[in-house]
């Protein structure tokens, strides 16, 4: 029977729950994974008791067992409301979008890394540019500084000349 079902676990449709405990010896759990996987019902539900063995309904975990599983049967009589909170219901989008925030958060570090550096490199390039230029620059102003100090100096004397009144006697 076992097989016969698992043949039909990928047109299987009807909503089911299963339950298992962690610690199970009689079961193999990967069997409960299995057919939870392989089923194509699109309501489904895999509950995990990790400390609990075959027989859930005389563990310690039994209340938490028997809430389950009537809050599961509960949700699925005709017009009754899911008692599944909200924030339970939506968990699988929370996950994914944790993970989506991770790979952003993820993203954003090494493209900063990468930025910084760029503006290091960059930084560097430009201190020397910077450096050189100004360099450049300095050795142009000694040079024009000096040549304009030899013109007003030629300048001054050439002026000085043409105000000096002419003594004969002098010359």
């Amino acid at each position: 029977m076992l097989r016969e079902v698992s043949r039909k676990l990928d047109s299987f449709q009807a909503p089911f729950l299963v339950m298992h405990g962690g610690k199970d010896l009689v079961m193999r759990p990967a069997g409960s994974q299995r057919l939870y996987n392989q089923a194509a019902a699109k309501d489904k539900t895999l509950r995990w008791f990790p400390e609990a063995w075959h027989e859930l309904l005389v563990e310690p975990e039994h209340p938490e067992v028997m809430r389950t599983a009537t809050n599961w049967i509960l949700a699925h009589l005709p017009g009754s409301p899911d008692p599944t909170p909200d924030w339970l219901r939506n968990l699988g989008t929370i996950k994914e979008n944790l993970g989506t925030l991770g790979s952003n958060i993820s993203t954003i570090k090494e493209n900063l890394g990468s930025n910084l550096d760029s503006l290091r490199s960059n930084l560097g390039s430009n201190l020397g540019t910077i450096k050189e230029n100004l360099g450049s620059n300095l050795d142009n102003l000694r040079s024009n500084l000096g040549s304009n100090l030899g013109t007003i100096k030629e300048n001054l004397g050439s002026f000085l000349q043409q105000r000096r009144p002419s003594n004969p006697k002098l010359g």
